[in-house]
């Protein structure tokens, strides 16, 4: 697009030089730039609208020429942005990786904690259930041999 623009520009440009050139010729004994405005208004007006026409689509151009780049440019800003945020995505995904693995060790140990607490009281249960049914069959025996009370 940019380079279409910059032929059509050119190529206007040789027009322009090139009408130019032939109004001034058309004047006898011509100077460099020195256009006779007063003994042919007729060629004066239709080269001053051929220039203006030229010189209203060359504006054209370049404002289009201008939007073009001014869009090249936005779009750069917004993959810069985007990974910008990517960027910023992948960090907070390894912080939150990193304070995940931390958390799983914790409980881990926390889980080991917990089995190895439960198991001494399991123990400790044991241990004073089978007391009391000792407790209970010996208190049985004393009842059978009548040598306790009821009661």
């Amino acid at each position: 697009m940019k380079k279409l623009i910059v032929c059509i520009s050119v190529i206007i440009v040789a027009l322009i030089t090139f009408f130019t050139v032939d109004v001034i010729r058309e004047t006898q004994n011509w100077e460099y730039f020195n256009i006779d405005f007063k003994g042919k208004p007729e060629i004066i007006s239709a080269y001053s609208s051929l220039l203006s026409g030229l010189l209203g689509f060359l504006s054209i151009l370049f404002v289009i020429y201008q939007i073009d780049l001014n869009k090249e440019y936005l779009d750069g800003e917004n993959k810069r942005r985007d990974k910008e945020d990517i960027e910023e995505k992948r960090s907070l995904l390894k912080l939150v990786l990193c304070y995940s693995k931390g958390i799983r060790v914790h409980i881990e140990q926390t889980k080991n904690h917990i089995e190895s607490f439960l198991n001494e009281e399991r123990e400790d249960l044991t241990r004073d259930e089978l007391r009391d049914v000792k407790t209970q069959r010996f208190l049985k025996q004393l009842r059978e041999e009548g040598k306790l009370g009821t009661v």
